[in-house]
């Protein structure tokens, strides 16, 4: 431990939060074929539209990370302001993309609108299809496109950041750090170009500062590795230190073998440690916590209750330690959130009394101005609110706001786990407003989910499940609403579950 806090891994969480909405798989239906969505470790089928599709306001995309908001980013060409779309069903893209470049090189007028289109083309197709050779067609468009967009031009942001986000999901998919760097770059630019008062402004540097945390992980790992590689024996911190990195780029880009190599060296520093040795307790808690994480993403039973055996373990061991003191309460939090999981997919009411036993007991343990406390009050608020929903006891409802309220509070805007905390909150009130009927619940579960749906990158594994939850809460409002407001909510729908059904294509793809 030396100093080093228990369960911190450069700016990670200890697993996201999956939040679980109404407890039971829920089937969601717009139109067309199957995607699975997971919310919460339950899978959600949802059908939107038959095939990839993206809305395309004067070529650029109205998945709209930019701002976050559900407003399309608009251009205006000659005066009139101009939506298109770019159908993405494989026989309409072969039709498209040939006649778009001939007529980016035969008309000079809007140019940079219709390179734009272009670029969404072969990215809906690249989405289908995944040959590299069309993501690489799609930011080659983006770039042209960029290049005869003036720095005054409204739209110059958002199309950096569509530049940012192809360049980020090709850095996903080969590993080429140039990308990422240069997605960087091109956040960077975007944020510059906004002005301070644009709605826009914080979102741009959210994502700015998400990809520099992307390049602090990648850069501690390869020193890690570069230490390990140097050494005969490498000491149990270093091994540790690395399995942990490992884990936490796995929760930002969600690439299976970063968790596999994360649990590979966890228990290479377990297995060889014997029990009586100092730093056993934190062996067993950071393998434990990896293989809950796994559990979660995978599913398999036997990785959760051997995840669940190690977490108790960790106490154990770890009891009448001074060194470990300051700790236990990461410790308990850790064995709370696996209990959690266990009866999120497996019932037993048994499981949720022991998990809100522990992180009602991490939550007391941990001092206000600790670090760690917002994600201690995130897991209890999760475990209430879950309670709530099996016993239908309002004060576990409110008691469970309280504690996602104050999480939201203490995370400061541009921290990456702000979006996590967030959508926890939205998911509370939504549960409120489905089992007790306030409107004023669905209003602050709509503004949760939309600022949490704009603060968190596309690529990040949790993505999808706020997609699905803000599309959830907007289906309420809609169904609501007076007629006057009806269409304008359907049409915000519509836009969340083409991005959703986007960002979870591109999640099964890698």
């Amino acid at each position: 431990v030396d100093g080093d806090k228990v369960g911190d891994t450069i700016g990670g969480d200890e697993g996201e939060a999956k939040d679980k909405v109404d407890g039971d798989e829920a089937k969601d239906k717009v139109d067309g074929d199957e995607a699975k969505d997971k919310v919460d470790g339950h899978e959600t089928k949802d059908k939107v539209d038959g095939h990839d599709a993206k809305v395309n306001v004067d070529g650029d995309k109205a998945k709209d990370k930019v701002g976050g908001g559900e407003d399309k980013a608009k251009d205006k060409v000659d005066g009139d302001k101009a939506k298109e779309k770019v159908p993405c069903c494989i026989a309409s893209l072969e039709s498209v993309i040939p006649f778009m470049q001939k007529s980016i090189e035969t008309t000079p007028d809007d140019r940079d609108s219709r390179l734009m289109i272009l670029g969404d083309a072969f990215e809906a197709r690249f989405l289908r299809l995944s040959q590299p050779a069309d993501m690489d067609s799609a930011i080659s468009s983006y770039e042209r496109a960029i290049d005869l967009t003036p720095d005054n031009h409204s739209a110059k942001p958002s199309r950096l950041v569509t530049l940012g986000d192809a360049l980020g999901s090709r850095f996903k998919r080969s590993g080429n750090i140039e990308d990422l760097d240069r997605a960087t770059s091109i956040y960077q630019n975007a944020v510059d170009l906004t002005p301070n008062d644009h709605s826009t402004k914080l979102s741009h540097l959210n994502i700015l500062a998400e990809m520099e945390r992307l390049k602090d992980i990648d850069s501690a790992l390869s020193n890690l590795l570069g230490s390990i590689e140097s050494s005969d024996k490498p000491d149990l911190d270093l091994v540790i230190s690395t399995g942990m990195t490992y884990q936490v780029r796995f929760e930002r880009l969600g690439k299976p073998e970063d968790l596999d190599k994360a649990i590979s060296n966890l228990k290479q520093a377990d297995d060889p440690t014997p029990n009586d040795h100092m730093k056993k307790p934190l062996c067993q808690y950071s393998l434990g916590d990896a293989l809950r994480v796994r559990f979660e993403h995978m599913g398999n039973r036997q990785d959760v209750d051997t995840s669940i055996m190690r977490l108790r373990d960790s106490l154990k061991l770890s009891k009448g330690h001074d060194l470990y003191e300051p700790y236990k309460s990461t410790f308990l939090n850790g064995l709370g959130r696996a209990l959690l999981i266990l009866f999120e997919r497996h019932g037993g009411p048994e499981n949720l009394v022991d998990a809100i036993s522990n992180l009602e007991e991490a939550v007391k343990l941990t001092p206000y101005n600790h670090p760690r406390r917002p994600h201690h009050l995130h897991n209890l608020g999760n475990a209430l609110r879950m309670r709530f929903e099996r016993l239908h006891k309002p004060e576990d409802l409110k008691q469970s706001i309280l504690y996602l309220h104050e999480a939201s509070e203490l995370t400061p805007n541009g921290h990456s786990d702000r979006p996590i905390h967030l959508n926890g909150l939205g998911v509370a009130h939504l549960v409120g407003f489905e089992r007790q009927g306030s409107p004023l619940d669905l209003e602050r579960a709509i503004s949760s989910l939309q600022e949490a749906d704009a603060l968190m990158l596309d690529i990040h594994p949790s993505k999808s499940i706020v997609l699905h939850n803000r599309k959830k809460a907007l289906r309420a409002r809609s169904s609501v609403s007076a007629d006057s407001k009806g269409l304008p909510e359907f049409d915000k729908l519509v836009h969340v579950c083409i991005k959703s059904l986007l960002v979870l294509r591109y999640m099964l793809l890698y």
